[in-house]
């Protein structure tokens, strides 16, 4: 199954505990006892997963592009109320609700997110200039089992199912008040006239449907001491892939925030499924903040393409650029008539230093 594993993972605590015995019993300097635990690859883990069932992805515009899966944020170490492991079928979880862009960044509360990265560094501060080390994902994929373009059968080349990975970043806002999500500008703008209606009618749809509208995990208020004080609700805002904005040839018009990807495998490419096969394969595909294939022409960056993943992947400018409060996404695509992507098992293992 997947997330099982016999390697044991340390906690934040466990990382932070061995660390004062290096020093306090070895006598070692911090950056020794940093460099010791790095080279042992003794870091946090986090993971996330869907198995158990399979999800297809067909060409058609309302349905080529799929989110698969979600981790949690950088810096954030899931509790047992957190859902890690999600059969394919769940979609109405943190880990696996789709997508929504978010028109406007200015446009939606976020009072709590800086002071919650906070909470989470008191005792746990993520280390180093690139704090997250390294990202595997595990997929285990086909596509429809024929086509593709003469002499592709059973390789990488032709292929037009594929996965990409994108970013959220954490938006967090305490439970009063209006929490972020589509039907703010696609639903409740076009019938009511003041904002205090549309906040009235809008907290009320959230209130019973909250689960199917965004991505959300609860947290303890830390400026509080009650328990039972009202929680900080977590959610996230898509930063890839990006939006644009595209006008309805209806009347009147509409003006409609979409996302925006591309119509082929590019060179940010996750892993391509082989051409024409059904058979399913599984693929592991290791990202690390030491990656230094930088030009995608060379002999590395088409060694890649041959294993089916983009060739600008082995730079390591992803995990690099992750940040506490970042998100990585899965996401599953297919185009063209016929093409289809069948997913039985995504999973994300999200590698970060203390």
């Amino acid at each position: 199954m997947a997330g099982t594993s016999n390697q044991y993972i340390p906690s934040p605590e466990d990382v932070l505990v061995v660390k004062q015995i290096l020093i306090k019993k070895g006598k070692l300097p911090l950056e020794l006892v940093d460099a010791i635990i790095d080279s042992a690859d003794y870091w946090v883990k986090t993971t996330t997963c869907r198995t158990n069932g399979e999800v297809s992805i067909l060409s058609g515009r309302e349905r080529e592009n799929k989110l698969l899966l979600r981790s949690y944020p950088l810096g954030y170490f899931p509790t047992k109320e957190n859902p890690t492991a999600l059969p394919m079928t769940i979609v109405d979880e943190y880990p696996s609700i789709p997508s929504e862009p978010w028109a406007e960044s200015g446009d939606f509360p976020i009072n709590a997110t800086e002071e919650v990265i906070d909470y989470w560094s008191r005792d746990a501060v993520p280390r180093g200039e690139f704090p997250c080390r390294k990202i595997v994902f595990t997929i285990k994929s086909h596509d429809q089992g024929w086509g593709g373009p003469p002499g592709c059968r059973g390789t990488y080349r032709g292929s037009s199912t594929w996965f990409d990975v994108g970013l959220e970043t954490l938006s967090a806002i305490r439970d009063r008040q209006l929490p972020p999500f589509h039907l703010t500008e696609s639903l409740a703008w076009q019938h009511f006239h003041s904002r205090s209606d549309v906040e009235e009618i809008i907290g009320e749809f959230h209130a019973a449907n909250r689960e199917k509208l965004l991505p959300y995990f609860y947290l303890p208020d830390p400026q509080s001491a009650n328990p039972d004080a009202e929680p900080i609700i977590c959610t996230t805002r898509t930063i890839s892939p990006r939006t644009e904005t595209r006008t309805t040839a209806t009347e009147p018009p509409e003006t409609k925030v979409e996302f925006r990807h591309g119509p082929d495998p590019g060179l940010d490419c996750l892993q391509r499924n082989r051409t024409g096969t059904r058979d399913t394969k599984e693929h592991v595909i290791t990202w690390s903040c030491t990656d230094n294939v930088m030009d995608p022409d060379s002999i590395d960056g088409k060694k890649l393409d041959g294993e089916g993943r983009g060739r600008a992947t082995g730079n390591g400018e992803y995990v690099r650029n992750l940040k506490v409060g970042d998100v990585v996404t899965v996401w599953g695509k297919a185009r063209y008539g016929g093409w289809v992507n069948y997913v039985e098992e995504v999973k994300i293992d999200v590698y970060w230093a203390v």
